[in-house]
């Protein structure tokens, strides 16, 4: 009988027999992706009993219910636990109060974790899982990956699958904005051997550790590679409900299908992802739509407001948000983004040492100050991305969205040209514009065949006229029929 209907069973017939099964399977109550379930079974659950009042309040906490567990964590007697359990509650603590500030949240977790009396047990994963937590909040990256990976060895010795590869997941994604992406792949490659050894459900809780492993892959240019991972990490997240993994894997994978120019693929992710969002009231959900529009070079007028009105609102904080609106800038579609905090976005990434987000900023500013006809700024920071490209091998970023100012980045370095012939083609949508140019059609009439603004077409244009080496659309047209790349 599946612990779920031990517990239905038991609380017909026996508040006590409960209350006892319960403390004796706390393990099992919380090795599982499900946890919601446990908690729709037993919140309603009446007792005194400081331990089932802890326990239900974690659930509350992991479920989402975050009153809830803040009216239980209030209502237990710390007197009453033992040094397993009052570690459990200091943890909780950290993660649950509403008076606690972010720095007194910092350092509760951290002296819960000096606290640790029993260093393989399962309240002692627990504790280094929530420090980690609260660690990366604060962009300490390479702690909070330490924190995780004490975690994630306690619970594999417990064979507490899923919180093994919850908190290994959140190593490796530390590791990977660090730009470590050797030990990414190496440590992702033996945990999935580790998990394949196992039974129960290894193989979808595998999948989800080749995420990070696929991010990696995009970030190094290996897209056929990084798209395989990506996939099955994406189905393992759908059928196993994990609401809170979504995110980075439609990111990635909208990434992955824009460089290598797979735009069926990519339209079917964002019609996917509206899909599994639709239910979700949360602003960061529609931006990962408004995301793929954005590489589909779909994004209308009122998608470009809704955009705007959040950057008012100070909503959102995902890194993807601001690489829009600065891809929006640069395009001429947007003039949202301030310089200045732009600015310190990128000051703040440097620090944390997040190079993966760095780099795509700072190939983004360096095409602003282009676009605006400051190419000594641009040559500037630019030389800061050929470093990053050469220290981490991060190649993405480069590639990611046509370039004006690409020339100066193979003036720094030229191997970087030679080593991807991607800025040598014309994308789909340049092809396009060109034929469109040698019907005689101007902007407006390219802008309204096409569906994208005038600004989207200018930017286009002068990405053609970078490639090409030319001064004006009809050279480049002329240049473009010479050599066969368009028809």
């Amino acid at each position: 009988m599946s612990i779920l209907k031990h517990i239905s069973k038991l609380k017909e017939e026996s508040h006590d027999d409960l209350c006892a099964y319960i403390k004796h399977h706390i393990k099992e109550i919380f090795n599982t992706h499900q946890l919601n379930k446990h908690y729709l079974l037993l919140h309603d659950v009446k007792t005194d009993d400081a331990y089932i009042s802890l326990i239900i309040a974690w659930l509350a906490l992991l479920s989402g219910d975050n009153t809830k567990s803040y009216q239980l964590y209030q209502s237990i007697n710390q007197q009453e636990l033992d040094d397993d359990m009052l570690l459990f509650y200091k943890s909780l603590e950290s993660l649950a109060s509403f008076i606690l500030t972010e720095e007194e949240r910092l350092t509760l977790s951290k002296e819960t974790v000096r606290n640790i009396k029993n260093e393989q047990s399962f309240f002692a994963a627990n504790a280094y899982l929530t420090h980690g937590q609260i660690l990366a909040g604060y962009k300490k990256l390479n702690e909070a990956a330490d924190m995780f990976e004490k975690a994630y060895d306690i619970f594999l010795k417990e064979h507490m699958l899923f919180p093994a590869v919850v908190s290994m997941t959140n190593a490796l994604l530390n590791w990977f904005r660090l730009g470590d992406f050797k030990k990414v792949i190496q440590k992702a490659e033996k945990t999935m051997m580790i998990l394949s050894s196992t039974k129960d459900q290894s193989s979808l809780y595998a999948n989800i550790i080749g995420l990070p492993m696929g991010m990696s892959y995009v970030e190094e240019d290996k897209i056929e590679l990084a798209i395989d991972y990506l996939l099955k990490s994406y189905a393992s997240i759908l059928e196993l409900e994990l609401i809170h993994m979504h995110g980075y894997v439609e990111i990635y994978l909208m990434r992955a299908y824009h460089l290598m120019d797979q735009k069926d693929q990519l339209s079917d992710m964002v019609n996917q992802a509206e899909k599994t969002f639709h239910h979700m009231h949360y602003p960061m959900m529609e931006v990962i739509v408004l995301y793929g529009k954005l590489l589909l070079n779909q994004l209308s007028p009122k998608d470009i407001q809704k955009l705007e009105a959040y950057d008012d609102s100070h909503q959102i904080f995902h890194p993807v948000f601001n690489e829009i609106m600065a891809v929006l800038y640069n395009r001429g579609d947007s003039k949202k983004l301030d310089i200045n905090k732009f600015e310190k976005f990128i000051d703040d990434l440097r620090y944390e040492g997040d190079v993966v987000h760095l780099q795509k900023y700072l190939v983004l500013l360096a095409e602003r100050y282009y676009v605006n006809e400051q190419p000594k700024f641009s040559l500037k920071i630019l030389e800061e991305v050929v470093k990053l490209y050469k220290t981490y091998n991060l190649k993405s970023a480069l590639f990611m969205y046509p370039l004006n100012c690409f020339h100066l980045i193979t003036k720094i370095d030229p191997e970087i040209r030679l080593k991807t012939n991607q800025q040598e083609l014309l994308t789909q949508r340049e092809v396009e514009i060109l034929n469109l140019i040698g019907q005689g059609k101007t902007n407006d009439d390219i802008s309204n065949i096409l569906f994208i603004t005038v600004g989207t077409v200018k930017w286009h244009m002068n990405h053609i006229l970078s490639k090409l080496d030319c001064k004006n659309r009809i050279q480049a047209y002329d240049k473009a029929k010479r050599l066969n790349l368009i028809k």
